[in-house]
């Protein structure tokens, strides 16, 4: 094979192995799913007169210890009572008033959930705030990241097979 040859075989098949690659990882990207529970966080709580007691876990019921749990107003947001979680995940908070209320529970890395009572007994009232979905903005940014990448790897390789 004489080298024109090889120049012309070798400038065909760079674009078509990028093509490759980049379908090849969005496939991959489209396969990812976007809502992992793996350490989803969940906050249960109950009234026990002036007390509010509740249990704060992960998935499999493994006991989220040390966490910061805080209780809010629903009407004015102010702060009413604020704890922090046993080694076995649980909490008792002494309140004054029986208010609407949102409880938050925090362990500091990234793990949040919450409960809300909009003051009723009735137990059909209690709620639990879903946990969100990965943001649908985070996607074309990270596919700008990897396009970007892909054209600073070809810009670096057409200069360095030019000189």
């Amino acid at each position: 094979m004489n080298k024109k040859t090889y120049q012309t075989n070798r400038l065909l098949l760079y674009p078509l192995l990028q093509v490759i690659t980049l379908s090849g990882i969005i496939f991959l990207m489209l396969l990812t799913p976007t809502d992992v529970h793996a350490h989803k966080m969940t906050l249960d709580c109950r009234f026990e007169g002036s007390h509010l007691h509740g249990e704060v876990f992960y998935s499999h019921n493994n006991p989220a210890r040390h966490c910061s749990v805080k209780c809010y107003s629903l009407n004015s947001n102010a702060l009413l009572a604020s704890g922090t979680t046993s080694d076995e995940g649980t909490f008792s908070l002494q309140l004054e008033h029986k208010v609407p209320l949102k409880v938050i529970a925090d362990d500091g890395q990234g793990h949040r959930a919450s409960w809300i009572w909009n003051g009723n007994d009735d137990a059909n009232d209690r709620t639990e705030n879903p946990k969100s979905n990965v943001s649908m903005e985070k996607i074309p940014a990270g596919l700008a990241v990897i396009i970007f990448s892909f054209g600073i790897i070809r810009f670096i390789r057409k200069h360095y097979h030019e000189s």
